[in-house]
C-alpha cells in the first residue's frame, strides 16, 4: 500500500477492524492489506470514509494442539455450548470405534469422562446438546449389531446411560434441550418421530411422521419459547418444522414458514444446517440440488418469511459438509468444503455482509492443509469461531478459532420468570436436598445473568450463584432472580421445605408393592432405590396373575442395559442372622436377575454379586419361585442389597413378596468328635455336641426318652445308668429343637431298694442272755448286679454286735437300730429290742468308807473297806474279801471289814462275782503298851497242828480270841482258853488272842 498527502490507518487488533481515514488519496498494491482491493479498486479523493470489515486481514488459528485432537480418524462432528460458556464435541471416533466427547478447557481438549469412546458399539450418527444446570447430553445411532437411538448423560462425575429412544433400526438423528429445560430428541423413525424425556421416560411428543419421508441430514435447535425445530432434506427439498416443547402426542408439526424451503440434494454430503439466534431469527445453510449445481445458499427466517441471505447458490463451485453458525449480533457464518477437483473437499468459511447482502470469504484461502469433511462450526464464550473437522492429511480432527468482533446491542429486560429445572414440584423434602432453580429473562435476546436471592425464609434454605436450592429446616421459602442487566426486573418462586424423616435402618422388612401403581418408570416404594442404565426399564407392574395386584418389573436387553432395584438399609445387613427370601418368574424366559449388593444407590458400578439367578418359571406358584439366599458377613456395614437385571436376556424378569427375615434357628447333635453314639462301659459318659444356626447360643438339654437309662448334665454329657436306648433332646430359648439317640449296653444292675426282715420273720427281739438274733437283707431288683451288704449298728451300739452276715449278738438290754448298706448306698434300718441280759462287772474299785486313811493303828482295831462296782446296773453286785498278802497282820470279814491282829501290812482283794477283781493296802502300826509284848514262854497254843480243839496257855487274862482263814476272813471268835476247830475245814488259819489291857498275838495253826 502506498499513500500520498494525508493519510491516517488506524489498526485496532483487539475489536479485529481498520480505520482508515483518508483526506486526499490512496492506492492500494501488495501487503498484508492486498485483498482490500476486493473492495476499494479506486482512488479514493477529497473524503473522510470509516469502513469496517471483519477479520479479513488475520488467519484462522489452532483451538488445541496443531496436530490435531483426536485419537484418530473422525466424523459426524457436533459443537454444544455449555451454561457457562464451554465448548463441547462429539464426533465418532474410529480410534475406538466408538462415540467420543471432548471438551475445550484451560487452553487444551480432554475426554468427557475421562478416556475415548463412551458408547458400547459403534455410534456414527450422534448429537450433543447441553442444559441450563451443565448437564451434558450425547445420542448416538446404535450401530452393528444392535439397533436403536441410545442417550447417555454427563452429570459432571461420570456417563450413565438414560433410556434408548427407540430399539428401532435408524440413521439420522438429533437431539436438544428446550429452554425449559426439558430433552428432546429425534430420528428417522416412522418417516420422522420425536420423543422428549420427562420423569425418567420418553414420550411421544407431536404426531409421528412429522418428516413426510427420511429426515436426511437431521439437525435441531431450540427456541427460547419453549419450541424446537428441526431441519432436514428429502423429496428434492430442505425444510423446518417446529413444534412446542408440551405438544401431546397427537399434535401435528408444524412447517416453519412454508414446506419447502428450497431445492436441495439428499444424497452423498450435501448436507443442511440450522442455527438459530436469541430472538428465534432462524439461519438455515443448505446445498442445492443438481439444477442449483450443488452450491451453497443461506435463508433466514425472521418468525414469518424465509429470506435468501445473499444470492442464490452463492458459493463458486460445488459443496459439501456444510455447517452454519449465528453470532450474538445476528450474523452468520457458514463453513463448507470444496466439491471440485481443484482443492478438493478443502474447506473455507464465508462470512454475510448484511450491508451489502453478500458472503465474503473469512481469511485467506483454504483453512484445510487437506480433505476437511464433518465440518462443524459453532461460536465460542467470546463469541469467536470456532471451526472442526476431519483433516486426511493428518487422520484426525483440526479445532480452529478466528477472532470476529461481534457487539450486539442490549436488549432491555421485560421480565424475569423462575422456574424449577424440568419443572418439578417446587419442594424439598430430604434434609439437605437441594432443588435447581432456573431463570428466564425476557426476553430471549437480552442478557439471561441473573443473580439469585432469599427474600423471605432465610432460616429454611439457601441459595448459591447457580440457583440451587440447599434445604435447612422445614419451612416456606421465596427465592428471588434479578436481573444483572436490569435490578429492577426478578422473578420469584415459593419453595416449601418439608423434610421427611430420613429412611431408619431396618432389622426386617415385608414388601408386596400392594400399594403402588402402574407404571411410571422407576417407581418404587418409599426409602427404596431404582437406577435404569442404557434404555433399560423398571414399572411398578399389574400384570396378571400376580402374588398381589403389583409387583416388580425389570426390562432390558442389551450391553449397558441395566436395571437396579435397591432395597432399604438393613442395620443387620451382615450379622448372619437373617435371610432375603422372594419369588420370581420370567415372561418368554429362561431369564437373568442377579442378587447382590450395591454401596452407592447413585453408581452402578458399585454393585456387587452375591449369586446369580436363572428364573425359568412363569409362575408364582412354581415350586421354584420362591428364593432364599443368605448373606455373608462380610458384606459392608452401609451396603444395600439389590436385585440387578444385567440385560443379558430378552426375558422380562417380575419379582415380589420381599422378606428380610430372621434365618429360622436349627439344632443339630452330634457326638464330640463323631464318636459313636453308643455307651458300652458301666456308668460310661458320652459327649454330645449342639450345633445352632445361624448364630451360636447355648441350649437345654434333657432325655426325652428312656429317662431312667442315664442322665445327662447341662454341658450335653450322658451317664449311663441301665442298657436301653434314650432320646436326647436339644432346645434353644427360642424353642428350636433337635434330638438324638444313644443305644446303652453292659451296663450293672444297680440296686433300687434295700430291705431288712428277720430270718424266718421271727419277732425283732433277743429276750435270752447273750442270744443272737439273725436278720435278712433283701436288694431289689432280684438281678442286681451286686448284692453286696454290710451291715451295722447305727444307734445302742453298746447294747448288741452285728457280724458281716447281719447276726446280732445281745450285750446289754435296749433298742438298737441297724443299717443295712447296700453297695450302690442304699440302705435300710431296723430296730431290735433286746432284754433278760446280765450286766456283768468290768471293774471294782476298792476304797476306805468315808475315805479314811487305809492304816489301822489300835489293838484289834477296824477299818471299813468298800468295794465299788461297775457299772453301777452289774446284775450280780456279789464281792468277795480276802487278805491276799500279810494275813498275819490283820482279818477281814466277808463286808470288808479289817481287823488289826498285828503290826504290819496286809494286801485287800476285793473279787466280783465274774471274777473281776481289785487290790488295796492296809498299814496297821499298833503303838506298843505298858504291858509289853507277851512272851512266847508265857503264852502258847496247842496241839499245833490240832484235829479240831485248841488250847490257849497264857500268863496274862484271855479276853478273847478270833480265828481267820487264810483270805483274812473270820471263821468264829469267842472268849476262854480253849478254842473248838472241829467245824471247819483243814487248812491253816490265824488265832488272834486278845489279852486284858488289849494286847494281842497272833498265831498261825494248823487243822488236820
Amino acid at each position: 500500500m502506498t499513500f500520498t498527502r494525508k493519510l491516517r490507518i488506524v489498526f485496532n487488533a483487539h475489536l479485529h477492524h481498520i480505520k482508515i481515514i483518508i483526506m486526499n488519496q490512496i492506492t492500494f498494491t501488495t501487503g498484508p492489506l492486498q485483498r482490500l482491493r476486493r473492495a476499494f479498486k479506486a482512488t479514493l479523493t477529497a473524503a473522510i470514509m470509516l469502513v469496517t470489515f471483519y477479520g479479513n486481514a488475520q488467519t484462522w488459528g489452532y483451538l488445541g494442539a496443531e496436530a490435531g485432537i483426536s485419537g484418530g480418524g473422525a466424523s459426524f462432528i457436533n459443537f454444544a455450548k455449555g451454561p457457562t460458556g464451554t465448548l463441547y464435541m462429539s464426533y465418532y471416533d474410529t480410534s475406538v470405534s466408538k462415540g467420543s466427547v471432548q471438551q475445550y478447557a484451560s487452553g487444551g481438549w480432554s475426554y468427557v469422562g475421562g478416556s475415548a469412546g463412551i458408547t458400547t458399539g459403534t455410534a456414527t450418527y450422534n448429537s450433543l446438546s447441553v442444559d441450563a444446570s451443565g448437564t451434558i447430553y450425547y445420542t448416538n445411532q446404535l450401530g452393528w449389531p444392535g439397533s436403536g437411538m441410545e442417550v447417555r448423560s454427563f452429570n459432571g462425575t461420570a456417563w450413565s446411560s438414560l433410556p434408548s429412544v427407540t430399539t428401532a433400526g435408524i440413521n439420522y438423528q438429533a437431539s436438544v434441550v428446550s429452554s425449559n429445560g426439558i430433552l428432546v430428541a429425534a430420528n428417522g423413525e416412522a418417516s420422522g418421530t420425536a420423543k422428549r424425556y420427562v420423569n425418567g421416560a420418553w414420550e411421544q411428543l407431536g404426531a409421528a411422521g412429522f418428516a413426510g419421508g427420511t429426515p436426511t441430514y437431521l439437525k435441531m435447535v431450540a427456541g427460547n419459547n419453549g419450541v424446537v425445530y428441526a431441519s432436514y432434506n428429502n423429496n428434492g427439498n430442505v425444510h423446518v418444522s417446529k413444534i412446542a416443547d408440551s405438544a401431546t402426542s397427537t399434535d401435528a408439526w408444524e412447517a416453519v414458514g412454508t414446506a419447502n424451503v428450497g431445492a436441495a440434494s439428499s444424497s452423498e454430503n450435501y448436507n443442511s444446517s440450522i442455527a438459530i439466534h436469541q430472538n428465534n431469527n432462524l439461519y438455515l445453510a443448505y446445498v442445492s440440488g443438481s439444477a442449483g449445481g450443488n452450491k451453497l445458499n443461506v435463508k433466514k427466517y425472521d418468525g414469518t418469511t424465509w429470506t435468501q441471505l445473499g444470492t442464490e447458490n452463492f458459493s463458486t463451485g460445488k459443496v459439501q459438509h456444510v455447517s452454519i453458525a449465528v453470532t450474538a449480533s445476528g450474523t452468520p457464518y457458514v463453513v463448507a468444503s470444496n466439491w471440485e477437483d481443484a482443492d478438493f473437499l478443502k474447506n473455507y468459511v464465508m462470512a454475510y455482509n448484511a450491508g451489502t447482502n453478500t458472503w465474503t470469504q473469512l481469511g485467506t484461502g483454504f483453512i484445510s492443509a487437506g480433505q476437511a469433511t464433518y465440518n462443524a462450526l459453532a461460536t465460542d464464550s467470546d463469541g469467536n469461531l470456532v471451526l472442526a473437522y476431519a483433516d486426511n492429511s493428518l487422520g484426525k480432527i483440526l479445532a480452529r478459532t478466528y477472532t470476529v468482533t461481534d457487539t450486539p446491542p442490549a436488549t432491555p429486560v421485560t421480565g424475569v420468570t423462575v422456574t424449577t429445572q424440568n419443572n418439578v414440584p417446587a419442594t424439598i423434602t430430604t434434609a439437605a436436598g437441594t432443588l435447581q432453580l432456573v431463570a428466564t429473562v425476557a426476553p430471549v435476546a437480552a442478557s439471561q445473568a441473573v443473580t439469585w436471592s432469599i427474600t423471605t425464609g432465610a432460616a429454611f434454605a439457601t441459595v448459591d450463584a447457580n440457583g440451587l436450592v440447599t434445604a435447612t429446616a422445614n419451612g416456606t421459602v421465596t427465592v428471588r432472580a434479578t436481573s444483572v442487566a436490569d435490578a429492577t426486573k426478578f422473578g420469584e418462586m415459593a419453595i416449601t421445605v418439608n423434610i421427611l424423616p430420613a429412611c431408619p435402618s431396618l432389622t426386617s422388612l415385608y414388601e408386596n408393592f400392594d400399594t403402588l401403581s402402574c407404571c411410571a418408570m422407576g417407581v418404587v416404594p418409599t426409602c427404596w432405590n431404582s437406577l435404569l442404565l442404557g434404555g433399560a426399564s423398571q414399572i411398578i407392574s399389574s400384570t396378571q396373575p400376580a402374588s398381589g395386584t403389583s409387583q416388580i418389573y425389570q426390562n432390558g436387553y442389551g450391553a449397558g442395559k441395566i436395571s437396579i432395584v435397591a432395597l432399604p438399609h438393613f442395620s443387620n445387613v451382615n450379622a448372619g442372622t437373617h435371610q432375603f427370601r422372594f419369588k420370581a418368574k420370567a415372561n418368554s424366559g429362561p431369564g437373568i436377575l442377579e442378587f447382590g449388593y450395591i454401596t452407592d444407590v447413585n453408581d452402578a458400578t458399585t454393585f456387587v454379586i452375591i449369586q446369580t439367578i436363572t428364573i425359568s418359571n412363569s409362575s408364582y406358584t412354581s415350586t421354584d419361585a420362591e428364593r432364599t439366599f443368605t448373606v455373608p458377613t462380610t458384606v459392608p456395614a452401609d451396603a444395600r442389597l439389590a436385585i440387578r437385571n444385567p440385560g443379558t436376556t430378552w426375558a422380562g424378569m417380575y419379582w415380589d413378596d420381599v422378606y428380610w427375615e430372621p434365618i429360622p434357628v436349627t439344632v443339630q447333635i452330634a457326638t464330640q468328635n463323631n464318636a459313636p453314639a453308643t455307651i458300652t462301659t458301666n456308668a460310661g459318659t458320652l459327649q454330645l455336641v449342639a450345633t445352632v444356626t445361624p448364630v451360636a447360643e447355648a441350649v437345654t438339654w434333657t432325655i426325652s426318652t428312656g429317662t431312667g437309662l442315664a442322665t445327662i448334665n447341662a454341658n450335653g454329657l450322658v451317664t449311663a445308668i441301665v442298657n436301653g436306648t434314650i432320646t436326647v433332646t436339644a432346645t434353644t430359648a427360642g424353642g428350636a429343637t433337635d434330638m438324638f439317640d444313644v443305644v446303652i449296653t453292659n451296663q450293672a444292675v444297680l440296686a433300687a431298694a434295700i430291705e431288712i426282715s428277720t430270718l424266718n420273720n421271727v419277732a425283732a427281739t433277743i429276750t435270752t442272755n447273750a442270744g443272737t438274733l439273725q436278720l435278712v437283707a433283701t436288694v431289689t431288683p432280684a438281678n442286681t448286679t451286686d448284692t453286696t451288704v454290710t451291715w451295722s449298728i447305727t444307734a445302742g451300739t453298746g447294747l448288741a454286735t452285728i457280724d458281716a452276715n447281719g447276726l446280732v449278738t445281745a450285750i446289754a438290754n435296749g433298742t438298737i437300730t441297724v443299717t443295712a448298706t447296700s453297695a450302690n448306698g442304699l440302705t435300710d434300718t431296723f430296730e431290735v429290742v433286746i432284754t433278760n441280759q446280765t450286766v456283768e462287772v468290768t471293774a471294782i474299785t476298792i476304797s476306805t468308807e468315808d475315805d479314811v486313811p487305809a492304816t489301822i493303828t489300835t489293838a484289834a482295831g477296824t477299818l471299813q473297806l468298800i468295794a465299788t462296782i461297775t457299772p453301777s446296773n452289774a446284775t450280780d453286785t456279789t464281792v468277795t474279801w480276802s487278805i491276799t498278802e500279810g494275813s498275819e497282820f490283820a482279818t477281814i470279814d466277808a463286808d470288808g471289814l479289817v481287823t488289826a491282829v498285828a503290826n504290819g501290812t496286809i494286801t485287800v482283794t476285793a473279787t466280783s462275782a465274774n471274777g473281776v477283781t481289785d487290790t488295796f493296802e492296809v498299814v496297821i502300826n499298833i503303838p506298843t503298851t505298858g504291858l509289853g509284848d507277851v512272851s512266847i514262854t508265857m503264852f502258847s497254843v496247842y496241839p499245833n497242828p490240832t484235829n479240831g480243839v485248841l488250847n490257849i496257855s497264857a500268863s496274862q487274862e484271855i479276853t478273847g480270841y478270833t480265828v481267820y482263814c487264810n483270805l483274812g476272813q473270820q471263821v468264829t471268835a469267842g472268849k476262854g482258853s480253849q478254842i473248838n476247830l472241829q467245824g471247819v475245814q483243814n487248812g491253816m488259819y490265824l488265832v488272834q488272842v486278845t489279852f486284858n489291857g488289849g494286847a494281842n498275838k497272833t498265831v498261825k495253826v494248823i487243822k488236820q
